[in-house]
């Protein structure tokens, strides 16, 4: 178990093997804590994301790092991932350049989708094809993609 400090004070112990995701806290997540954790529940902590990731790591060795549109790091369970998902440079512009599911979740990233099948595979996720064809059959495909299968986007 790892121990971290609430906002309130209060020190919460989370399961380390649990973990599904970690990242620094934005300003959608209304509060003044540092990180996100995603495990059994999502918890707001206090601690920075770096010392939490590296406190995880040792309970859920296939803990794997990607970086989120704007650079910050994200961690997360890479057995429990698949991907990449192509996004087109033209998409979101945002220096979102791919991503991955996690259940019916997405998680856009920094990263090229070479990059991210390359780190699923060394997490032991499962890597998804990359895709083929001309951008405006990627486009459609990602589109109708996105539109149709996941309940949830993280950024």
């Amino acid at each position: 178990m790892i121990s971290a400090t609430l906002p309130n004070k209060q020190t919460i112990e989370i399961d380390g093997k649990k973990v599904v995701r970690i990242r620094d806290t934005t300003f959608n997540d209304g509060t003044k804590a540092n990180t996100l954790v995603d495990w059994s529940m999502r918890s707001l902590v206090m601690e920075d994301s770096a010392s939490i990731a590296a406190l995880v790591k040792a309970d859920l060795p296939k803990l794997a790092q990607l970086h989120l549109p704007g650079g910050k790091p994200v961690w997360f369970n890479g057995e429990k991932a698949s991907g990449p998902i192509f996004v087109p440079s033209t998409d979101l512009g945002d220096g979102c350049n791919s991503g991955f599911e996690m259940g019916n979740t997405r998680i856009l990233v920094h990263e090229s989708p070479e990059d991210v099948a390359k780190v699923i595979k060394e997490a032991g996720g499962e890597v998804l094809p990359l895709p083929k064809g001309t951008l405006l059959e990627t486009v459609a495909k990602t589109v109708e993609e996105w539109l149709s299968s996941s309940d949830e986007v993280w950024r």
